[in-house]
């Protein structure tokens, strides 16, 4: 029942879709090694984890070609499985670490990195040794310990990541006026969340005949394909962020006439004044903007918005303009939900609407 699929033998159809995973994830490796990133020290995080994403595919090619290639590594259960776990902590380590650094440029440096992959080189290089001086008992302990230790970094990674996105989350909202520019990072949410799921899917494929092992293959070029593109694409959407991650670089002597030296009271007559005008509607407005109108700067601004009032600067924005779309929708009745919404620099339709629905 199982022996073919469309008159092709599923090891056939399996060694293929291993040999086309072997060249993306080689393509691909080349690419994070080889293409240039500008010498911007806001970008040195990202070319950091260039040098990683290269590891981590290059060892997933490699993985897959000592597979295809049919070796005593790929016919000694044993020795696959160890590899397996060896690649499934290298790969948790290498990914997550990519992905939290690209919304955290400082919580991972150098000595972190070396105390995170220590353990993992520790067990690996022990595990290997036991298994080939045979020593049985001592690797089955050896390894038992490696299986804890991923299970271990499989939650510590998890709640590292969902950790900081809520705090990446809030610094968006602190920066921009629009929900878009939060929505394109979500491809980063999305590939922590496949992450986790092909590190759990390594080890049942590995449990299962060949024929089943194929849904898992096609999962993983899926992956590994998005993954690559979403983070060669991040380069070019970078420079939207740069000044949320990047530190506010503040004068050595700010000038006396600037907000930021005044209290809550003072900053309140020239928020409301900022109020009373339309500058407001300006589509794609970012807290940077409303501090250089307003003479002050974005973290200072940033603490009268959530302390203040008690929002975020993207509720506060959204707020002001809700209100001035519903006094447009009453003064002018024959103008489009949508039209409404591009005038009061609310351009996405669905979000818009769903505001309005009962209005």
């Amino acid at each position: 029942m199982y022996e073919t699929v469309l008159d092709i033998p599923v090891s056939e159809v399996y060694r293929l879709i291993t040999l086309i995973n072997i060249c993306l994830t080689g393509l691909f490796s080349v690419l994070f090694l080889t293409l240039k990133v500008p010498n911007k020290k806001s970008l040195h995080a990202y070319r950091q984890t260039r040098y990683a994403m290269t590891a981590a595919y290059l060892i997933v090619a490699v993985f897959n070609t000592l597979e295809l290639l049919e070796t005593n590594w790929s016919s000694d259960g044993q020795l696959m499985l160890l590899t397996t776990l060896v690649v499934s902590n290298l790969q948790i380590f290498l990914l997550s670490t990519t992905l939290i650094t690209l919304i955290n440029a400082n919580r991972f440096n150098n000595r972190r990195i070396l105390l995170e992959i220590t353990p993992t080189l520790a067990l690996s290089i022990t595990s290997f040794w036991l298994l080939f001086t045979e020593r049985p008992v001592a690797l089955k302990v050896v390894m038992s310990l490696f299986f804890a230790f991923y299970f271990i970094q499989y939650i510590r990674y998890n709640v590292f990541f969902w950790k900081q996105r809520g705090k990446t989350i809030a610094a968006l909202e602190n920066y921009f006026a629009a929900t878009i520019s939060i929505q394109r990072i979500n491809w980063i949410t999305v590939m922590f969340i496949g992450i986790m799921l092909t590190g759990i899917m390594a080890f049942f494929s590995y449990l299962l005949p060949t024929v089943f092992m194929i849904p898992f293959n096609i999962t993983f070029f899926l992956f590994y394909l998005f993954f690559g593109i979403y983070h060669l694409n991040y380069l070019f959407l970078f420079p939207e962020y740069e000044s949320v991650f990047a530190p506010e670089e503040v004068p050595a002597a700010p000038l006396k006439n600037h907000h930021q030296g005044l209290n809550w009271e003072q900053l309140d007559k020239a928020v409301a004044n900022w109020e009373a005008g339309d500058s407001y509607l300006v589509s794609g407005l970012t807290i940077e903007d409303v501090a250089t109108q307003l003479h002050t700067n974005r973290t200072y601004l940033s603490g009268y918005a959530n302390q203040q009032k008690g929002v975020s600067f993207k509720e506060w924005v959204t707020s002001l303009r809700i209100e001035r779309a519903k006094k447009l929708l009453i003064e002018q009745p024959s103008v489009p939900v949508s039209q409404i919404g591009v005038l009061v620099g609310l351009p996405d339709k669905s979000n818009f609407g769903r505001q309005f629905t009962k209005v």
